[in-house]
């Protein structure tokens, strides 16, 4: 299982003199990654390899309710290996 965790703090004012920082956010998520292959067939990507009742937030719902902007999102190309089966990508 693959975690990610990240947070800070909310800003008042113009951070200058009488602004300060008011309350803070947190997040984290299990991050899916790439299967092995089997004999015959590539492994699948961007899956919760034995973990159940887990999905990916979706970007729109991170930006919406997070001060943040994501740039990318993907599955990174050539990660599940080479060969004839290869395994998932992470």
């Amino acid at each position: 299982m693959n975690n990610v965790t990240f947070g800070g703090q909310l800003a008042t004012g113009n951070g200058q003199r009488g602004g300060g920082m008011v309350g803070g956010w947190t997040y984290y998520e299990t991050i899916a990654g790439g299967q092995g292959a089997s004999h015959g067939a590539p492994g699948p990507s961007g899956v919760h390899v034995g973990m159940s009742n887990t999905r990916n937030t979706p970007i729109e719902v991170l930006e919406m309710e997070y001060p943040l902007r994501l740039k990318t999102y993907a599955l990174r190309r050539g990660s599940g290996g080479v060969g004839r089966w290869s395994g998932g990508r992470v």
